[in-house]
């Protein structure tokens, strides 16, 4: 064994001795936790109870442990300063840090994988088919729960220094969530994972500085302020709006190349709906064509721009319009003035290409079903629940029993196979229509909706004259 490695084993076991006790606690609160997420499946499945997301009791404590074990284990040989005992020990920093290392690996992560797996059997996944999303919760588990508190560790003397940094991060936090919220209109659907992603990206970048640098260094006054620089930056980037490379990361590749945005040839197929004070509101009728298959165009919004001899006369974006219906909606003031001259008109539609397709269709009952790609769900006389391994579907879920529509909230359009490093589950409940006692189908139609492509496209009218819209 080369003596890097010896070292580090001997400290490794150091470390197991001396914190025994506290190991022998977070154990028990990871057991813990199993068996109350059990007790939760097992009450799920018989259907007495609709489970939530995010950790409960035993999760919070199992978290606030692993925080507490790091602390002590990094506190055991504490960086800052020069006037520690473990100075005089001939240690190389190699070794220190790889001892540190298999220790978090041995007593948080590999406890941590272990459950996922048991709960993943008892509620009827395959470990195996699921191995994208154990990988990456561990990653999230690593990045999230184990670097920051070893950061942390790494540039406070004790415990007390250490809990009043955990704090002042988590109140930074708190305080960039409520009031750094970037305004959600310029969010485009389904992107919720982008600020987040940020800001883990930034504390892993962070940690990754602090370590090495502590460790082989020992610059405390460079670590904070690294630790500082990072914190700002997290709360920038949570504030940011996505950008397009960003957006891409969550989005399918649909070929758009050949859609295209015309008006649709007909006369006097459109009415004046509404004629007060010389306002005039129309409908203009579009058709588009090129949509890939098994795909759905929704129309968001447009853009019209009404030129008269050569000369702008009115130019309107509207969000909410009759496009999606075949029609793009337009407000004509003075229309009489205008409705005999020779006028042109430039249109854009701005509108995304969902991928739509059947998943499934089943029986309605009370007893779970599973449903490929999806999870499992149950159907009881009241609703839809349903249960996703590690994470939920891209996109929007809806079910269709007979007439009526149940819809799940829409999930982020994130790339990863897991998005919570705690919990290895993702429950829904669909919302919808009360229908009448006994107007139930026996069959119920999953239906999932890809992440959208924005697409925007356009075309040119010349020489019309409005008065051909009247009736």
């Amino acid at each position: 064994m080369r003596p890097n490695l010896r070292q580090a084993v001997h400290i490794f076991r150091k470390d197991v001795r001396h914190l025994r006790y506290e190991i022998v606690v977070v154990l028990g609160l990871v057991v813990l936790f199993v068996v109350e997420s059990m007790i939760d499946s097992r009450e799920w499945w018989l259907g007495n109870r609709v489970l939530g997301n995010g950790p409960d009791t035993p999760g919070v404590l199992m978290l606030m442990g692993w925080a507490y074990l790091l602390a002590r284990l990094i506190h055991d040989e504490a960086l800052p300063g020069d006037r520690q005992f473990w100075l005089t020990r001939p240690y190389s920093r190699t070794s220190l840090l790889a001892s540190k290392v298999l220790f978090a690996i041995v007593f948080i992560n590999l406890p941590m994988l272990i459950a996922d797996v048991i709960l993943l059997r008892v509620n009827g996944f395959s470990p195996t088919r699921n191995l994208d999303g154990l990988v990456w919760k561990q990653a999230l588990l690593t990045m999230t729960i184990v670097l920051l508190p070893f950061a942390l560790a790494a540039i406070t003397r004790r415990f007390g220094e250490f809990l009043l940094a955990a704090l002042a991060v988590a109140l930074v936090s708190l305080i960039a969530t409520l009031y750094l919220t970037h305004d959600k209109r310029t969010r485009p659907e389904l992107s919720e994972w982008i600020p987040y992603a940020r800001v883990i990206a930034i504390t892993v970048a962070s940690a990754v500085l602090i370590v090495p640098i502590q460790y082989f260094r020992r610059r405390t006054l460079v670590s904070r302020g690294i630790a500082l620089t990072g914190l700002a930056l997290a709360c920038v980037g949570y504030r940011l709006a996505p950008s397009s490379a960003e957006l891409s990361l969550g989005v399918p590749r649909i070929d758009v190349s050949n859609l295209r945005v015309v008006a649709r040839p007909c006369e006097k197929c459109t009415d004046v709906i509404e004629q007060r004070d010389g306002m005039v509101r129309l409908f203009l009728p579009i058709e588009i064509s090129g949509i890939p298959r098994e795909s759905v165009a929704d129309i968001r919004g447009t853009d019209v721009e009404v030129l008269v001899s050569g000369r702008r006369y009115i130019r309107g974006w509207r969000g909410y319009n009759r496009a999606r219906y075949g029609f793009v909606e337009l407000y004509i003031p003075s229309f009489s003035a205008i409705k005999n001259q020779p006028i042109s008109m430039n249109v854009k539609v701005l509108f995304a290409i969902i991928s739509q397709r059947t998943i499934a269709t089943v029986s309605r009952q009370d007893a779970p079903v599973f449903i490929p790609a999806l999870g499992y769900c149950k159907l009881p006389g009241g609703g839809v629940i349903c249960r996703a391994a590690f994470r939920w579907p891209r996109g929007s879920v809806s079910v269709r029993m007979g007439s009526d529509y149940w819809s799940f909230r829409p999930s982020d359009s994130s790339p990863f196979p897991a998005d919570d490093p705690v919990s290895a589950f993702s429950t829904h409940v669909a919302s919808g229509p009360a229908p009448m006692l006994g107007d139930w189908s026996s069959q119920a139609i999953f239906i999932i909706d890809a992440p959208a492509v924005s697409v925007e496209r356009g075309f040119t009218l010349s020489n019309i004259r409005l008065a051909d819209f009247e009736k």
